[in-house]
C-alpha cells in the first residue's frame, strides 16, 4: 500500500493520473480521510472510489469546519472530471498523516517571526 500510494504521489503530473490535489490540514480530519474502504500502510491509507461514491461521500462530509467542505469540494472536483477516453475511471484518495493537529495557541506563537525557510541569502 505504502509503495502504491508513494508512487501515485510521485508521479502525479504523469499520465494517466487526470486530476491530483494535495493539501496540508493541520487539523482533525482524521476520521472522514481517506474515506470509506480504506486500506491503511505504515506510512499512508488509502481508498478507491467511483465518481458516484466520491459524490456521496462528499455529500457526507459535513460544513461544522472549513476543512471538511476543502475535502468535500476535492472529492467533487475529482468525481467531475469528464475522462471521455475510458468508460470508468476511479477517485483514489490518499491519506499520509505527519503528525498530531496543531492547536490554535501554536499557530499564533509561530506568526511573531519569521521562519527560517523564508530567510534568503543574498
Amino acid at each position: 500500500m505504502d509503495e502504491l500510494c508513494a508512487a501515485v504521489r510521485d508521479n502525479a503530473l504523469s499520465l494517466p493520473v487526470v486530476y491530483f490535489t494535495e493539501w496540508v490540514d493541520r487539523w482533525l480530519m482524521g476520521n472522514l480521510v481517506p474515506g470509506p474502504g480504506a486500506v491503511v500502510g505504515r506510512r499512508f491509507q488509502a481508498t478507491a472510489l467511483t465518481p458516484e461514491q466520491a459524490l456521496a461521500w462528499a455529500d457526507q462530509c459535513g460544513t461544522q469546519f472549513a476543512e471538511q467542505g476543502w475535502l468535500a469540494a476535492r472529492l467533487r472536483e475529482a468525481a467531475a472530471c469528464q475522462v471521455t477516453a475510458v468508460e470508468q475511471y476511479t477517485v483514489v484518495v490518499i491519506r499520509e498523516t505527519l503528525g498530531p493537529s496543531v492547536s490554535d495557541d501554536e499557530i499564533a506563537a509561530t506568526l511573531n517571526s519569521v521562519p527560517p525557510w523564508l530567510v534568503f541569502d543574498d
